[in-house]
C-alpha cells in the first residue's frame, strides 16, 4: 500500500527528531509513505528506503498550501497512492479530499477528538 500524507509538522525534515522515527517505521510496512509538509525552504529529505519527505518553499501560508496541491499532483501522477491522509480537518482536509476525488484514491482524514464538534467537523464526519 503507498500512502500520501498532508502534514503540517515541519519537524519531519529533522531526520533525528522523533517524528521523523516514527514516519519511517510507517515507511517499513508500507510500499512507500511519502508526506508533504509546509516549509520555508523547498526540499526533499530520503528518510529510507520507503519513506520520503517533500518541503514545499513559500513564505506565506497561501503560497505553501498551492504548494502542497502542486507536489501532491506531481506525485500522483507519477505514482498512484491508495491513500491520501490528511493530519488536519481544515485546508489540508479539503485538499486530501480533492486530491482523493480526482485521482480515485482513498481518503483518511484525522479528527482528534479533543476539539469541539464544530459544524464543518460534523459534514465531515458524515462524508
Amino acid at each position: 500500500m503507498k500512502v500520501l500524507s498532508l502534514s503540517l509538522d515541519a519537524h519531519i525534515l529533522d531526520e533525528k527528531s522523533v517524528v521523523a522515527s516514527r514516519s519511517i517505521r510507517y515507511g517499513e510496512i508500507l510500499e512507500a509513505f511519502t508526506v508533504i509538509v509546509p516549509s520555508g525552504t523547498s526540499t526533499v529529505v530520503k528518510l529510507s528506503s520507503h519513506t520520503t519527505v517533500y518541503g514545499t518553499g513559500g513564505s506565506s501560508k497561501i503560497f505553501q498550501f498551492a504548494q502542497m496541491f502542486k507536489i501532491a499532483r506531481r506525485l500522483m501522477r507519477q505514482e498512484h497512492f491508495d491513500v491520501v491522509s490528511s493530519q488536519d480537518t481544515y485546508f489540508l482536509g479539503v485538499l486530501a479530499i480533492l486530491i482523493g476525488y480526482w485521482f480515485h484514491c482513498g481518503v483518511e482524514i484525522q479528527v482528534l477528538g479533543i476539539e469541539k464538534l464544530s459544524f464543518w467537523r460534523k459534514l465531515l464526519s458524515q462524508f
